[in-house]
């Protein structure tokens, strides 16, 4: 099975692909003071919730680039459902595939997508420099929240093994200043992998004969055990709101 079929299904009952709240997501939006007129560019914007709440009040340009058909399709629905003030145009292509043009985007927005450009250093240097000076760049990601990590953790960090201080410390290095940080509380990830297994089991119940069946139970369980037995404890996840220097 495709890894990216296998989370199309796994994620169909995520509104958002990330281990947050809408609460904490109104906070993002807050932090980066989205106004009218403003142009935003959303990397790995699954579903596109950050790009149609902020066009729900305003009238924004929003670009959202995402690899999953599925998604997208998702995405234009509501779109279609609930018409905004602001518009909204979806791209589905790899991120580096986007014709990347300096300081045309008032805020870019890369959560918990680092991987769609590489490692979380190289997001930072392909999209800092489409973002204007004193324009905001929020960034999802992981960090570790201990010092010696299992080998089985690394595997979520695209570069280096990083902690939170060490994480602004890179930001600090690329010419962006921290305003705003929202981290995720364990319910946060719970309720995120809890949605995993949800639709995982969903999709076992009513494909028990699909060829591809036993790969992906064997996979949904190993995801299920390394969250419980490593990634709960000893992983965190934040949103970096930054202003662009």
């Amino acid at each position: 099975m495709k890894l990216i079929d296998y989370f199309s299904i796994i994620e169909s009952r995520h509104a958002f692909q990330n281990p947050t709240s809408e609460r904490k997501l109104d906070l993002l939006i807050g932090y980066c003071g989205v106004a009218d007129g403003m142009r935003v560019l959303d990397v790995g914007c699954g579903k596109a919730w950050l790009l149609r709440r902020m066009a729900t009040n305003h009238t924004i340009d929003g670009v959202g680039i995402e690899l999953r058909s599925t998604f997208l399709d998702e995405a234009r629905q509501q779109i279609q459902r609930a018409p905004s003030k602001g518009s909204i145009t979806l791209h589905r292509m790899p991120a580096t595939d986007y014709p990347a043009e300096p300081q045309r985007f008032d805020i870019g927005l890369c959560i918990g997508a680092s991987f769609a450009i590489g490692s979380f250093e190289d997001m930072l240097k392909w999209l800092k420099p489409q973002i204007k000076s004193e324009g905001c760049l929020a960034i999802g990601d992981v960090y570790a929240k201990k010092p010696d990590l299992a080998g089985e953790l690394e595997m979520h960090f695209s570069g280096a093994v990083r902690n939170l201080s060490e994480t602004v410390q890179i930001l600090n290095g690329h010419g962006l200043e921290l305003i705003g940080l929202i981290d995720s509380s364990v319910d946060d990830w719970d309720e995120y992998e809890s949605l995993h297994w949800l639709a995982a089991d969903e999709w076992l119940r009513a494909n028990g004969s699909h060829p591809d069946c036993d790969e992906f139970r064997e996979l949904s369980n190993a995801c299920r055990r390394r969250h419980l037995k490593f990634d709960r404890d000893a992983l965190g996840w934040a949103i970096f709101v930054c202003r662009v220097m």
